[in-house]
C-alpha cells in the first residue's frame, strides 16, 4: 500500500516503510518526516504537508548542492562542510563565484556579538577555502602562460577575474593578463584555441563534416601553435 502510494505520486526521497526507526528518532504519528543535514543533524520534522517544509527545504539547497556540483565555471568552489545556517548566504555566493561578496558575508557572521564559536569557526573556514582557491586558480594560469596555452589561460582569467575582484587574485590576474597580451604569439594560440574549441563542440554535437573543417583551418592557418598538434592528432582520429 505505502509502495504504491510512493510510486503514483512519484516521490523521490526515502520513505520508510515497515521501518523500525521510529523508535530513534522519537514519534509515532505518521506520515512524518525528516530533512536531515549531510552530516546527519535533523533540521526539521513533522507532517510532510507542513508548508514550513519547503521553506526549510529551500534554505538548505544551496549547501546540498555546493557538496554535489560539478559546475563548468573554473572558477566553482565546493564547500564539503556542513556550516551553521547563518552562513548559507555565503554559500550562496560562493555557488554564483562571487567570492569577495562571500568573504564579506562572513565576516558580517564573525563579527557579531552573539556569533557563536561554531559560527566564527565556520565563517573563517570558509574565508580560507576562498583565498586558498583564489591562489590556486592563479598559479593554475601561471602554469598555462608557462606552457604557452594562452587560450586556456584567457579563458581563465576572464572566467574567474570577476569573480575575485577586490580580492589579492584579481591584482595578479590583470598583471598576467598584460603579460598575456604582449606575449609574441599569444594572438595566434587564443584564435587556434577557439578554432580546436569549436571543432569539439562540433564532434559533441554529431557534425563531424564541420569538426573537420575547423580544424583543417586550424592547422593551415596556425602551424606553430600548442593546438596545431592536438587537432593533427584529432584529424587522425577521424580519418581512422
Amino acid at each position: 500500500m505505502v509502495e504504491k502510494y510512493v510510486s503514483d505520486n512519484k516521490i523521490t526521497y526515502p520513505v520508510g516503510a515497515g521501518e523500525t526507526c521510529g523508535g530513534s528518532y522519537d514519534f509515532r504519528g505518521i506520515p512524518h518526516a525528516f530533512l536531515i543535514r549531510p552530516s546527519g543533524i535533523v533540521e526539521w520534522d513533522g507532517h510532510p504537508a507542513d508548508q514550513e517544509l519547503k521553506g526549510k527545504i529551500e534554505n538548505l539547497l544551496p549547501f546540498v548542492t555546493m557538496l554535489g556540483s560539478k559546475s563548468e565555471n573554473p572558477a566553482a568552489l565546493a564547500v564539503a562542510r556542513d556550516v551553521e545556517s547563518s552562513l548559507i548566504p555565503a554559500l550562496q555566493l560562493i555557488q554564483a563565484c562571487s567570492f569577495a561578496q562571500a568573504i564579506k558575508a562572513c565576516e558580517k557572521v564573525s563579527k557579531k556579538s552573539k556569533a557563536s564559536d561554531k559560527e566564527k569557526a565556520d565563517a573563517e573556514h570558509i574565508i580560507n577555502l576562498v583565498n586558498k582557491h583564489g591562489e590556486e586558480l592563479v598559479a593554475q594560469t601561471e602554469k598555462l602562460m608557462e606552457e604557452k596555452d594562452y587560450y586556456a589561460a584567457d579563458q581563465l582569467i576572464e572566467k574567474i577575474g570577476k569573480s575575485f575582484k577586490s580580492l589579492p587574485p584579481a591584482e595578479k590576474l590583470k598583471e598576467l593578463a598584460k603579460k598575456l597580451k604582449d606575449a609574441p604569439d599569444s594572438k595566434e594560440c587564443i584564435e587556434a584555441g577557439k578554432l580546436f574549441h569549436k571543432a569539439l563542440a562540433c564532434l559533441k554535437a554529431g557534425d563531424k563534416k564541420s569538426a573537420k573543417k575547423s580544424l583543417e583551418q586550424l592547422v593551415k592557418k596556425y602551424p606553430d601553435t600548442i593546438y596545431t598538434e592536438r587537432a593533427k592528432a584529432k584529424l587522425s582520429e577521424l580519418d581512422n
